[in-house]
């Protein structure tokens, strides 16, 4: 979701940008002449402007460069150093100023304001369950209606024992800069727990481990705080998201989410030659194709595409965990299998589900439809700390194109896809599989386990890793 310039902002944002560049272009050539202007008057009466905008938010940096700044040149008496304390000045402004407003109206930056915390989820058989979980808070943090009930000093009262199981899906595009603010609201059922948090990108090759989310080389976010991610998605793919701090606890408790990032060859121009389009397709690039990887040659082109992320719950687990118990770790074993946070029948309700607090904690459905002929992208993601599990589609060609957010192809660029009726995934993998219903006939279909044990809600019967696929003409 993109921030939107709120009305009642003053300035503008284009008299904000301007205003802030004047202002460090003065202080820059003002500390390169040795004015005294480039270092006292213009140079702090300009920031003091700057720093009480309400569109522009200074970083900690930035308020500790500002704030240690000389009053009078006399105490910083040589060039060189006026210059290099207002350069450094100029650079952090800039890029928080860039930052905040670029969210506003540049294309190439996603942003998302997560906020963790607890709730409750409510299995197919009927069964509530205690949570930890993520909620998305961008339009609450954004409020670009000026609503009172809406705005940054609301994020933690609306997202308070609001967890959604699974966390929100999160949709990237490649060479876009990722902005994520991670807040943490503490647990309202635990209050006797303080768990910090993190986010990890699992799978994505970060620049800097700071924004990787593994507690020994990176920061995580305490009771009541909020801090900010940054990615640059160089690489699309199928990924997932989860917390890292106490990992095992906290993804069994539910913070765990899909993540994709979509491909460039989107957007290539059209007319460009593509030689394996599928049948009916031609062979260049039309408006509206959509390619799962930038293959070059549009064979991993679809039509429909859908997350079935696989998880699982351990009901006992979760019992202890709001009875204020030790979570019975050497035991774990998921009793409730899920798509995408809901057992079958669940799957198939496309409407978002209620708990017992009245909140929408269910929020993605597992239903896949589609018309004769088209090509379905399944985006497959195990996150699972108990099991091994595997996948059929019974009468629809399967083609898995992608593992791991990497495109089957060798060193030689050899194409490595292969058809298959069943795919087997372990904890921590994703795949990416193409179903061709070109010769299948109209009706409904099934995305099940193999393993009857994992069809079932606890002691309920045909439940659990079940979805439909409905095929019409």
């Amino acid at each position: 979701m993109k921030y939107v310039q709120p009305g009642f902002y003053e300035p503008t944002d284009e008299d904000m940008l301007a205003m802030v560049i004047k202002d460090l272009n003065n202080n820059i050539l003002g500390a390169q002449s040795g004015n005294p202007l480039g270092i006292s008057d213009n140079f702090l009466t300009a920031y003091a402007i700057v720093n009480g905008q309400p569109g522009y938010t200074p970083s900690t940096r930035s308020t500790h460069l500002f704030n240690s700044s000389p009053i009078t040149p006399v105490v910083m008496s040589p060039i060189t150093d006026r210059r290099l304390a207002v350069q450094l000045l100029d650079r952090s402004v800039l890029q928080d100023g860039f930052t905040d407003i670029r969210r506003w109206y540049d294309p190439d930056v996603a942003y998302t304001f997560l906020v963790c915390g607890d709730g409750f989820s409510e299995m197919a058989d009927g069964t509530e369950l205690y949570c930890f979980g993520f909620d998305n808070q961008t339009a609450t943090a954004n409020n670009p209606g000026n609503d009172p009930n809406l705005g940054p000093d609301k994020v933690f009262a609306n997202a308070l024992a609001h967890a959604d199981l699974p966390a929100p899906t999160m949709v990237v595009k490649q060479d876009q800069e990722f902005h994520l603010d991670l807040a943490n609201v503490g647990f309202a059922y635990r209050p006797d727990l303080f768990d910090p948090h993190t986010i990890h990108f699992h799978g994505f090759p970060n620049a800097a481990p700071i924004f990787d989310g593994m507690p020994l080389a990176s920061v995580a976010v305490l009771e009541g705080a909020t801090i900010p991610y940054f990615y640059k998605l160089q690489i699309e793919g199928t990924y997932f998201y989860h917390c890292h701090v106490e990992a095992t606890e906290h993804m069994q408790q539910g913070m765990i989410g899909n993540l994709w990032v979509e491909s460039r060859q989107n957007n290539i121009p059209v007319g460009t030659p593509l030689a394996h389009l599928p049948p009916g397709k031609g062979t260049t690039h039309q408006a509206g194709y959509r390619y799962a990887y930038n293959d070059g040659d549009g064979s991993t082109e679809f039509d429909v595409e859908k997350p079935i992320q696989i998880t699982g719950l351990d009901h006992y687990f979760h019992d202890q965990e709001i009875a204020i118990q030790p979570p019975a770790f050497a035991t774990l074993f998921d009793t409730y299998p899920l798509f995408n946070g809901r057992g079958y029948p669940d799957t198939i309700n496309t409407n978002s589900l209620l708990n017992s607090l009245g909140k929408y904690s269910q929020e993605v459905d597992t239903l896949i439809t589609a018309k004769k002929g088209q090509r379905i992208l399944l985006r497959l993601s195990n996150v699972s700390e108990t099991d091994f599990y595997t996948l059929t589609v019974l009468g629809i060609p399967m083609t898995v194109v992608a593992k791991d957010a990497r495109l089957l192809r060798g060193p030689d660029g050899k194409n490595l896809y292969y058809r298959t009726t069943s795919v087997t995934t372990g904890g921590g993998e994703t795949m990416d599989m193409i179903l061709d219903t070109t010769n299948t006939k109209p009706g409904t279909y099934f995305l099940y386990s193999t393993r009857f044990t994992q069809l079932s809600n606890d002691q309920e019967d045909y439940g659990g890793l079940m979805t439909h696929i409905v095929i019409t003409p």
